[in-house]
């Protein structure tokens, strides 16, 4: 599954032959050097838990970094150095304990690679002899109202930082020898800054989340990002999204290669804004998808939608001016959230005959919550979240839940990143409405009458070439939940199926008027 459907094809920049400029791009063949995991969960008590593949395809031994990212604002929880031989899998499952929060969550191998830890809470050994790592929540600066369990969910995000040189100690020390296992001597101590090649890219991923109390099982691919970098990465503690290279020359603007409804065009930012090109094969103007609302089938549609950049622009760790910029900008509620700026989207729900449905906005109190006054009637705002009867995403990993009832929990009932979730209730007049399709528009102004966003839809500002792009840097995929209750012997039996979300994208004016894409 490619997420996100339509996406660019990567693309070289015009250039002289033996030029080293290149683009990045989103590879809708599923290869790249950076993997982007739009959801994990290790969380409700034990009995749901994620499992996690990374492979190399090529025939050169890497070193890829796996960071771990809670929902709430993409601070890092946990990051491996990976070293994988020539055509190596990695796999891991992220899972929590029947004590989580207080314990937890966790990631174990489930292989005999080499796998080195950078930032982790605590390293552990299960009764068999197999070690596990505690995930950290230093980073995870709560806002008011927050506890720490909500590091028990969030994305994952896998950078190449370099193919390992050939013919090395360190080649051999992570390649299988014969029907052995890799020795992984000295992959701790080892100089990344002198042992790498720039990286080559040839990485997938793939993701399933498992609910050990149900059998379900929901699956997913990464996206991949291809042309990231043109230079090594080891030479830096931690590799993140912001250092993406496009050139040798290290003044050069970074660039990006977007689709545009089968239009490719280019844009470039400077070096200080390199976080833009990531961003830009992102850009989400409107998201599109099905859902099932099906009492008789027991069937409910969660869109997981994933801001993967987003930690780059609002305040905070990566961004410390303590002002948020676009396509983040402005949209906070209040100073203390504004780690936390909301952006606007509209929803345009159909049934399957073309008739529209007018969604309401409710919310879901996730159960390690106390009860509130307020949670006697789910449309009272639970501040500083955004007034009653509007749209918004406010974290970095989003669920947007379809359901017709106040009653029925969403596909990941006990997340803990995201405390209210926004539901759509397709109450129809006529109430037989069972699925259909959703256009959300992203970014869009502030409706509220005291608002702070001003009439701007959030846009990607241009850079020194090419336009702004309008909306938000997105990911994600559909999940829909099927019970059947008529098993034998009074069985119950549950299905899911995975889909991704189809997106276009606008160009625009750095005032967001629609332009024509190049």
């Amino acid at each position: 599954m490619n997420l996100f459907g339509k996406v660019a094809f990567a693309a070289l920049a015009l250039a002289p032959i033996g030029a080293t400029n290149a683009a990045m791009s989103l590879n809708p063949r599923g290869l790249g050097q950076v993997l982007l995991y739009p959801f994990y969960s290790a969380y409700n008590s034990g009995s749901l838990s994620t499992l996690v593949t990374l492979v190399n395809t090529s025939d050169r031994a890497k070193v890829v970094q796996l960071t771990f990212r809670e929902g709430a604002e993409g601070a890092e929880t946990l990051t491996l150095r990976l070293f994988l031989g020539p055509r190596d899998a990695w796999n891991g499952t992220a899972f929590g304990l029947p004590v989580f929060p207080v314990d937890g969550p966790n990631l174990i191998a489930n292989d005999r690679g080499c796998a080195v830890p950078v930032t982790v809470a605590d390293v552990r050994v299960l009764p068999d002899g197999r070690r596990y790592w505690v995930f950290s929540r230093v980073n995870a600066v709560d806002p008011p109202g927050w506890d720490q369990g909500r590091v028990g969910t969030g994305a994952i995000e896998a950078i190449e930082l370099g193919e390992i040189k050939a013919g090395s100690a360190l080649e051999t020390a992570v390649t299988s020898q014969g029907a052995g296992v890799p020795s992984c001597a000295g992959v701790d101590t080892a100089d990344l800054a002198a042992s790498l090649d720039a990286p080559g890219g040839k990485l997938y991923g793939s993701f399933a989340l498992v609910n050990a109390a149900t059998g379900r099982v929901t699956s997913g691919a990464a996206t991949a990002i291809d042309g990231f970098s043109v230079v090594p990465l080891g030479d830096r503690p931690l590799a993140d999204l912001s250092h993406g290279r496009t050139s040798a020359n290290a003044n050069d603007p970074v660039e990006a290669s977007v689709d545009a409804n089968g239009r490719r065009f280019s844009v470039k930012y400077p070096r200080d804004r390199a976080i833009d090109a990531v961003s830009a094969v992102l850009m989400t103007d409107a998201v599109h998808g099905d859902f099932v609302v099906d009492p008789s089938a027991g069937a409910k549609t969660d869109w997981v939608l994933a801001m993967p950049t987003r930690r780059f622009y609002v305040a905070g760790a990566n961004n410390d001016n303590g002002v948020a910029r676009e396509p983040f900008a402005a949209r906070a509620h209040s100073a203390m959230w504004r780690r936390q700026p909301c952006s606007y989207y509209d929803a345009d729900v159909r049934d399957r005959d073309q008739h529209a449905i007018a969604p309401r906005t409710t919310y879901l109190v996730r159960p390690s919550l106390p009860p509130r006054p307020e949670a006697v009637d789910p449309n009272i705002l639970f501040e500083p979240y955004p007034a009653r009867g509007t749209r918004a995403l406010c974290n970095a990993v989003e669920v947007v839940a379809f359901s017709r009832y106040h009653d029925v929990p969403d596909t990941y009932r006990g997340s803990a990143v995201i405390p209210y979730k926004w539901v759509f209730e397709l109450i129809d007049e006529r109430e037989t409405a069972t699925g259909g399709t959703t256009r959300l528009r992203l970014g869009l102004p502030d409706p509220t009458p005291s608002g702070t966003s001003g009439t701007t839809p959030a846009v990607l500002p241009a850079g020194v070439e090419g336009p702004a792009l309008r909306g938000l840097p997105m990911i994600g995929f559909a999940a829909t939940l099927y019970v059947n209750t008529n098993g034998p012997n009074g069985a119950t039996f549950e299905y899911t199926s995975t889909e991704p979300l189809r997106t276009e994208v606008a160009c625009a004016t750095n005032a967001g008027a629609t332009i024509a894409c190049p």
